[in-house]
């Protein structure tokens, strides 16, 4: 249960940060007419997520899309970055210069708040949509409806409530905020969520060959897309920090002596509202960060490596069938050297043709070793994470790469490139 809710919780929350932070905004500067633009993009987002979740359990277009959605958030990114910074301009001058705000909406505003949540909708709901899939692919579910499905749907459903909740609050935080506090919020976290965005492209760009990549800049990219899920504790460890100083910055009020008891009532009960708000959504955020801490605890307790074959030689070079790997996780292999070195290595598929041959180690943290998480390759010491597809790549906490050959069923290794780090091993 708590995996599945984590699962639905951390796209909950992460759609909640960059949409209700613009809905905020939006009331902040009373455009309220604008926020149902945005509320008709996040609604016609769920029909766009529906179809896109049919057409990915049925083809195989995940990467096409994640290039996609990945482009399209960069640059709608960048607009809503400068729009947002014209609004919170335009607010303050009409504010000094006129006692009735002009509150009408330009076309453009319009079309760039409903292209903008559409676009986080169709992101973010469609992950959404696809945690039954996830929950099928578990090894518990296999025997039809139990007890532990209906936990697990319990949780994945507690999760998105949970995300909305925070978004809710998130919104009703914003009375305590001022307009140029808002802006600077909001800016912060898109510029954070952009370099992500630009990391996943450029790397998808390079994926499908629209970008000829070189192994020195695979090996400088590496560490950034390997760490791509900490942007999201990036995220959250900003609006904790930001939440906490909204709630305890003191306000500038008017002299209540000077005004009459229902005015002076009045003020209070607005301050009383907004610090009320502000406690909450911190309140709520510390919950999902308590449920996210516990699953990380668990999910990262001691683990045990898949146990490595001895392999012998033949004809001074190991082989290794390509049918052994055909399942897609990682099959770990050793070899005692003359020396009395025991050098370990793994391999893994990564695509129809393409396999992962590494040492078990790396060049940061020695031969702690690796073992495999759904398609992610992690670092027992240090729990940096890899996307399988890196595998092969140098740089960061990424495993040694090991030259090897391949011919029609099988790959082969010779001993004096798996001998190029005896002494590695040997320390």
């Amino acid at each position: 249960m708590l995996e599945i809710l984590v699962l639905t919780l951390r796209d909950s929350l992460e759609l909640a940060i960059l949409s209700g932070l613009l809905f905020g905004f939006i009331y902040k500067i009373e455009r309220k007419r604008l926020a149902n633009y945005g509320y008709g993009g996040l609604s016609l987002a769920l029909l766009f997520s529906a179809l896109l979740v049919y057409s990915l359990n049925h083809l195989r277009i995940a990467k096409e899309i994640e290039i996609f959605l990945s482009f399209t958030g960069f640059v709608l990114t960048i607009v809503m970055i400068g729009w947002v910074c014209y609004q919170s301009n335009k607010y303050r001058r009409n504010s000094a210069n006129s006692d009735k705000l002009q509150i009408e909406s330009s076309l453009f505003s319009e079309i760039m708040v409903f292209l903008f949540t559409l676009y986080l909708g169709v992101k973010f709901e469609t992950r959404l949509f696809l945690f039954p899939k996830k929950m099928a692919e578990s090894e518990m579910l296999t025997t039809g409806i139990n007890t532990a499905l209906l936990l697990q749907y319990f949780g994945g459903v507690l999760g998105i409530i949970l995300g909305i909740a925070f978004a809710f609050t998130l919104i009703k935080s914003h009375k305590k905020f001022t307009v140029v506090g808002s802006r600077n919020l909001i800016v912060l976290i898109y510029l954070i969520n952009l370099v992500r965005l630009s990391i996943l492209a450029f790397y998808g760009f390079i994926v499908k060959g629209i970008i000829i990549a070189t192994p020195k800049m695979i090996s400088k990219l590496a560490p950034f897309y390997n760490n791509i899920e900490r942007f999201f504790y990036i995220l959250v460890g900003v609006i904790v920090i930001s939440l906490l100083i909204n709630l305890f910055k003191k306000e500038g009020l008017p002299e209540l002596k000077e005004l009459n008891s229902a005015e002076a009532r009045k003020i209070k009960a607005e301050l009383k509202n907004k610090v009320f708000w502000a406690k909450t959504g911190i309140g709520v955020l510390l919950l999902c960060i308590a449920l996210l801490g516990v699953n990380y605890i668990y999910a990262n307790q001691e683990i045990e490596l898949v146990p490595a074959i001895a392999i012998q030689l033949e004809d001074g070079q190991f082989i290794i069938s390509k049918a052994d790997l055909e399942d897609g996780e990682i099959h770990r292999y050793s070899y005692q050297t003359e020396r009395g070195t025991l050098i370990k290595f793994f391999l893994i598929k990564k695509t129809d043709d393409a396999y992962g041959v590494v040492y078990d180690a790396c060049e940061i943290c020695g031969v702690a070793g690796y073992y495999q998480r759904d398609d992610e390759v992690v670092c027992k010491r240090c729990d940096v994470v890899m996307n399988k597809m890196t595998i092969n790549f140098p740089g960061g906490c990424n495993p040694i790469p090991l030259p090897y050959g391949v011919d029609h069923d099988s790959i082969r290794i010779k001993l004096e490139d798996l001998l190029e780090r005896e002494d590695f091993f040997a320390k």
